[in-house]
Parts: structure tokens; sequence; C-alpha cells
């Protein structure tokens, strides 16, 4: 069982969360110096249902509306690798408020074709309100069911 999360990015028992960036330096320094080109992608959810992979999602949460939806741009461009692999199709999905936008994303699409923007020093993939379906807490549920049998 993983520890509560306690405010500092740290568990119950001191051990970091994943999301603490100082977790993800750690990591990262581990792999620091070999002849190879690594990359650490965090994943945040993937669907499998009955041994097949149904969906693999990016999950945010906003704490208020914005004109649009962020993905760091190195977070997008491993999350289409990994969906490719996965023969499984990829999400963003926004939770924002009362309302869930659920963000179909090609994962074959040409990133060089996605809006970018930098923020905070680093280049984030643009998703728009346009491209996502609003749904409120019972449509996301049936939403999801929906791709966990196939029937979307």
């Amino acid at each position: 069982m993983i520890p509560p999360a306690t405010p500092g990015g740290v568990c119950e028992g001191g051990r970091n969360r994943t999301d603490n960036p100082t977790y993800r330096r750690a990591l990262n320094d581990v792999f620091r110096g070999l002849p190879h080109r690594v990359s650490l992608y965090d994943v945040d959810l993937v669907l499998e249902v009955d041994s097949q992979f149904r969906a693999i999602i990016e999950w945010k949460e906003y704490q208020k509306p914005y004109n649009a939806f962020y993905i760091p741009f190195f977070e997008y461009a491993g999350l289409k690798k990994i969906a490719k692999l996965a023969h499984a199709p990829l999400y963003g999905i926004i939770h924002q408020c009362e309302d869930y936008y659920v963000i179909p994303v090609d994962r074959f699409e040409d990133p060089r074709r996605r809006d970018r923007q930098m923020m905070d020093g680093k280049q984030q993939a643009v998703f728009y309100p346009s491209e996502a379906l609003k749904l409120n807490s019972e449509e996301f549920r049936v939403h999801m069911r929906g791709i966990a049998t196939g029937a979307i």
C-alpha cells in the first residue's frame, strides 16, 4: 500500500512522492553520464482490460478554467511512443472544477504540427477545449466505461 501524501511532496514515512521534482532529479542523476540517450516518462494511467491495453492517459487537475490545456512537450512525445507500442489510444484528461475534458490524442500525429508554448522555461504541447469532449461526472463515467469495454 502506498502511504498517503503529506504536504511538501513527501509521503508518510518520509519517502518522496514520484510527482515531486526532487524525486525526478534524483532518478535523472542515476542515469547521468551513461553513453546513451535516456528518457524517463511519467505515465499517469494505463487502462488494461482482460490483458489488453485500452488506453494510455495523461491526467491533469486544473483548479480554474483556462483557454488551453498544457502537457510538457517531452511527456507528450513520450506518451505517443508508449501508446504506439501498446497499440492503445492516447487521451489527455483534464479534471477542472466539476467537469472532465477528454482529449483524444492522435498517437500518429506529427509532433511538429502540435502548437507549443514556453512556460516556466519549458516547452508545452498545447491542447484546446475545442479538441475535447466536455463531460460532467456521470457522462465521464459512462464514457470511460465505453473505452474500457471497447465500445468507444
